[in-house]
């Protein structure tokens, strides 16, 4: 799979959208969620997205993958 840029308005496949507030009150239930179910989330603030969120062992995974040439 390459890594390829998105464009700012594209979808996020197989991620779940949510707002900065919910991520705010809701944040252990979306850690847990992330963590231990594997989910993905793109975290927006005035419509915008500002952050994706994902679980710890996935990020260890894309950590550990080599840099890929463009």
């Amino acid at each position: 799979m390459s890594r390829e840029r998105l464009p700012p308005n594209a979808a996020f496949i197989g991620a779940t959208e949510i707002k900065a507030t919910e991520l705010r009150i809701f944040t252990r239930n979306i850690l847990e969620r992330a963590k231990f179910q594997g989910e993905r989330f793109v975290v927006y603030t005035y419509g915008q997205p500002m952050a994706v969120l994902i679980g710890i062992d996935e990020y260890r995974g894309l950590a550990e993958r080599p840099d890929e040439e463009a």
